[in-house]
């Protein structure tokens, strides 16, 4: 079964609506970010390589309740794409221009 990419119609924030530009940033990094590179349901090595951090770094902002949402599958932690996408989008810090 062939799941399709999800439209990004939700906010990081919720109860809030997701602003134009956001919407658009999501549906670039959607469209830029390889399946491969970021699969639907993503294990903390992939989340990892994608934003150049480690393992260790997300378990510890797991532990103090920060960072990117994940889903725990037993003992197994696992981001969705959609999730990490958001995320980035979300916490994108424009400079001053």
């Amino acid at each position: 079964m062939e799941l399709s990419p999800p439209t990004a119609t939700r906010t990081a924030v919720p109860g809030v609506s997701a602003s134009p530009v956001l919407v658009k940033l999501i549906a670039e990094l959607e469209r830029s970010i390889p399946t491969d590179v970021l699969p639907p349901v993503a294990e903390s090595r992939h989340v990892a390589a994608l934003i150049g951090t480690s393992e260790a770094a997300l378990a510890q902002e797991r532990y103090q309740h920060k960072g990117i949402p994940y889903t725990k599958c037993g003992r197994r932690v696992r981001y969705l794409r959609s999730d990490v996408i958001e995320f980035l989008a979300a916490n994108r810090v424009q400079g001053a221009a």
